[in-house]
């Protein structure tokens, strides 16, 4: 199982200063492997409880929250799955580019 996170930036960003890193913007923050190694410790810790088959192998992290705004959500604020699936395609694809498990299928 995958998952796209979008982190809680402000706390991320305390995070980081804790350890002495610094980053422009977001997009330079999500992009660096020691922020990804921090999220992915704690999607570790907080899913441990999981089955192995239930448990998230592998994340990617996202520069924007999902907004009705950027059409990633509903007025109601439910997630369009579709248009998520379609902006991230090529993230998705790529966090399963090397993964013998079956694909999601995503719709055009």
């Amino acid at each position: 199982m995958v998952a796209l996170i979008v982190p809680n930036f402000p706390m991320v960003e305390r995070r980081a200063a804790e350890l002495g890193l610094s980053f422009a913007s977001r997009q330079e923050l999500v992009a660096d492997p020691r922020i990804l190694q921090l999220i992915e410790g704690e999607v570790k810790r907080l899913t441990s409880h999981l089955a192995q088959y239930e448990s998230i192998k592998r994340i990617a992290l996202l520069p924007e929250d999902f907004t009705y705004e950027n059409g990633a959500l509903t007025f109601t604020m439910k997630l369009k799955r579709r248009t998520v699936e379609e902006k991230y395609r090529d993230v998705i694809e790529q966090l399963y580019s090397d993964v013998a498990e079956p694909r999601p299928i995503v719709r055009e």
